[in-house]
């Protein structure tokens, strides 16, 4: 978790989905680091309230503040919320995302860094490591979206920098869906025993939220990018019966029964290779899964 170290000029930024849980957690790590923070959703609170669909609205408050770059976090996340709502997910992720191209192309945006997905590689194949260069064949609505938003922004290359950043699956406090480990640190930390769960060995590359806001707060800092698409996660695979383990070492009054074989329905892919991330911009996870499932256990 590693940004670079040397002096950055203030910026300012809008972050889209701003009272999101990874959204959040940028602007709070950039207007520590000095910048000028707009947070956008369509969620009343701090920040500016703007449906991200709204193309002539993100152009004014753009033109209007002097938005140098955007953090584009504003989507209907996750495959199960995707399916069970899919008109209306594709018309906010695809659409929207088309409209926040657009209007950081037509004012004084320079790039916009967007959160991507794992998703879009499907099951990644055989290969031991997903490199950005992986052919893509999402499976999943989900990934079709995040792909096409990707595509997408190839129309806009002449005017506007572009970085999808291609999450794996991030964890940590105030993660608000009930996907391991969250759900079990959640069950850990209440003193609860979790629902007994299938997937004892299926592999995920997991990341924490802190060192995932690292690596987007890096992008939107460099003074260039060398590409249009990077990997974040941790570079490992691990098996849940493995992170089932470390929760019951960590908090040894948790039980959990767990069932092996693969999670139903879900693809199991090879972990993310972050090799570009790591040369280009010096970024790398600093917290172990241990560390970092004990952060979220205690609510850090």
């Amino acid at each position: 978790m590693k940004p670079p170290a040397r002096a950055v000029a203030p910026l300012t930024v809008a972050v889209t989905g701003g009272r999101g849980f990874l959204g959040a957690a940028v602007v709070d790590r950039l207007l520590a680091r000095g910048h000028v923070v707009l947070a956008l959703d369509v969620v009343p609170g701090d920040g500016l309230v703007v449906d991200v669909r709204d193309e002539p609205e993100l152009r004014r408050i753009f033109a209007a503040e002097g938005v140098r770059r955007v953090v584009h976090a504003a989507a209907v996340v996750g495959v199960p919320a995707v399916r069970e709502h899919l008109s209306d997910a594709t018309d906010i992720n695809v659409l929207g995302s088309l409209a926040v191209l657009g209007a950081s192309a037509s004012t004084s945006v320079d790039r916009v860094v967007d959160l991507s997905s794992e998703e879009i590689y499907g099951d990644g194949g055989s290969a031991a490591l997903l490199p950005e260069d992986t052919f893509t064949r999402p499976l999943t609505a989900y990934g079709v979206h995040k792909l096409a938003v990707e595509l997408l922004a190839r129309e806009f290359a002449e005017t506007l920098s572009y970085a999808a950043t291609r999450l794996s699956w991030v964890y940590g406090r105030g993660f608000p869906r009930a996907r391991p480990p969250q759900s079990w640190l959640d069950d850990a930390r209440e003193g609860r025993p979790s629902a007994p769960a299938a997937g004892a060995d299926h592999v995920v590359d997991l990341i924490h939220v802190d060192d995932a806001v690292s690596a987007l707060v890096a992008l939107v800092e460099a003074p260039r990018l060398e590409h249009s698409a990077y990997n974040v996660g941790s570079g490992d695979g691990v098996r849940l019966a493995e992170v089932a383990d470390l929760i019951r070492s960590l908090s040894p009054g948790w039980a959990m029964q767990q069932a092996p074989g693969r999670l139903p329905g879900v693809p199991m892919r090879p972990p993310l290779d972050t090799t570009r991330i790591r040369e280009e911009l010096g970024w790398i996870p600093d917290l172990s899964l241990e560390e970092g499932l004990r952060r979220t256990l205690h609510g850090r």
